[in-house]
């Protein structure tokens, strides 16, 4: 027989048990819907890896995964992440992390994992990360750090999904049409994204008439929260597909 000996605090045990959950999303880099690759160079602003974005001094860093857990090693300036106000409530949190880089809550100070920082709830808050190793990312309301669990990869991409979506493979059915152009259901591309008018980006795409002829000439037109519009003068088309190749919706903070 035998025995497991735990080594958590009591503290550490009494603030699992009530605040189980990570505001961190896409902690453990499981999502990596852009594909980046190799080394990673982004301007100020510029995404990465699902949810984490380069600091206002942009951000170099690459990847590695070893038994099942990704490290990021960052080589200059610094990387972010943009917690949603909508998941957090006034109280004191910790953010803690495997790795040597440096971090801070909000506008508090650098320093190594555990660090901790007061949090207004309902206002978007900013992680951020320095120059080191990074891995295993977690924020959780409460003044000590408890064990990092890893999420499954269908949760992190479903929640990923509400601000960043890949349109290649996406087929849409015209709602409706001029003799100009071709409406079709930004509603359904868009569904359960953070804005009903995410930005449409770098979309690629082919057209298809009833039955399946391609159709030549269309570009994109303005999109609503409704709609979006393809153009094409006189296309004399009823019935209309949509399949894009490539781009992107973006609702990210």
């Amino acid at each position: 027989m035998s025995l497991y000996v735990c080594t958590y605090t009591g503290a550490q045990i009494d603030q699992a048990i009530k605040n189980p959950d990570n505001k961190i999303i896409n902690g453990a880099f499981q999502v990596n819907q852009r594909a980046v690759t190799s080394t990673v160079t982004l301007a100020a602003g510029i995404y990465g890896h699902d949810r984490w974005k380069a600091g206002t001094g942009g951000c170099t860093y690459t990847f590695a995964a070893s038994g099942g857990v990704t490290t990021l090693t960052i080589s200059a300036g610094s990387l972010q992440q943009v917690v949603e106000g909508v998941s957090l409530e006034t109280a004191t949190y910790c953010l803690s992390w495997t790795g040597t880089a440096q971090g801070k809550i909000g506008a508090g100070t650098a320093g190594a994992t555990g660090v901790t920082g007061a949090v207004t709830g309902g206002t978007n808050l900013t992680i951020e990360f320095g120059t080191g190793t990074l891995a295993k990312v977690k924020l959780e309301q409460g003044a000590v750090a408890t064990p990092f669990r890893m999420p499954g990869y269908g949760e992190q991409l479903a929640i990923c999904r509400r601000y960043y979506r890949d349109l290649a493979g996406v087929m849409l059915r015209s709602i409706y049409y001029a003799a100009d152009f071709v409406a079709f259901p930004m509603q359904q591309a868009a569904a359960g994204m953070r804005l009903a008018l995410p930005t449409l980006v770098s979309a690629v795409f082919e057209v298809f008439g009833y039955p399946v002829s391609l159709q030549a000439g269309f570009t994109l037109g303005t999109h609503t929260a409704r709609d979006i519009i393809l153009n094409k003068v006189a296309h004399g088309l009823t019935d209309v597909t949509v399949s894009f190749t490539s781009g992107y919706l973006s609702a990210e903070l």
